[in-house]
């Protein structure tokens, strides 16, 4: 049974001399989706029931168990606190830690964004301008506009208007 995408996915890795990778073990599967979406290793309790579960569905029900775990939106917003710049603090011990108060609320806007699969154009906006969405003030939204404000910090007004140009391009383009 192929779908669309599969024989889409098929047709380009022929051409290419390729095929797809030979099927995995119900173990070998446990263990790669959980490591995937949610960074860590399954439990061996988790691997028993599921290598014991044949029913129908089950890769499906694992699959959306996983997308519903808190570590989903800890492990694939981790990529996105890196492209912001996320830190609690800035410095090192040879120079002394300053740290960065309510930063977190930022990095938990972003856990919560990709757990509650917020859609990606909404995520941006409020990234962006959160301020400027007529949103109440006690509004966890809000938060967002940490990634204009976590990343290095100026003197010069003109140098944080360039920073934020540069996160954002950089985040957004490539």
């Amino acid at each position: 049974d192929v779908s669309p995408v599969d024989r889409f996915l098929l047709d380009k890795l022929q051409q290419a001399g390729l095929g797809f990778s030979k099927a995995v073990s119900r173990t070998e599967f446990i263990r790669r989706a959980t490591f995937d979406l949610t960074g860590l290793p399954p439990t061996w309790a988790e691997v028993e029931a599921f290598a014991n579960d044949t029913t129908t569905g089950s890769e499906e029900r694992l699959i959306n168990r996983l997308l519903e775990s808190p570590r989903y939106g800890e492990r694939w917003g981790r990529h996105w606190l890196d492209l912001a710049r996320y830190a609690d603090t800035h410095g090192g011990a040879a120079i002394g830690f300053t740290s960065f108060p309510f930063s977190y609320t930022y990095r938990d806007y972003v856990i919560h964004a990709f757990n509650a699969d917020l859609a990606v154009d909404r995520f941006l906006e409020e990234q962006i301008a959160a301020d400027q969405l007529g949103l109440p003030e006690d509004s966890p939204s809000l938060a967002a506009l940490g990634f204009l404000t976590v990343g290095m910090q100026f003197r010069n007004y003109h140098d944080t208007i360039d920073d934020q140009i540069d996160v954002i391009t950089r985040g957004l383009m490539g």
